[in-house]
């Protein structure tokens, strides 16, 4: 939540994205930009 970011997260080594059904470039880049950066965090 830290980069505003809500995700699901099921069990297993999945991680589902649900966009809402209308979605802006700049909104797809946010999310890209904020999971990129939680990856990183891991490393």
């Amino acid at each position: 939540m830290e980069e505003g970011v809500y995700s699901s997260l099921p069990t297993g080594p999945v991680h589902r994205f649900m966009p809402p059904l209308v979605i802006s470039r700049e909104e797809i880049d946010r999310v890209v930009d904020a999971l990129e950066s939680a990856l990183s965090e891991e490393r």
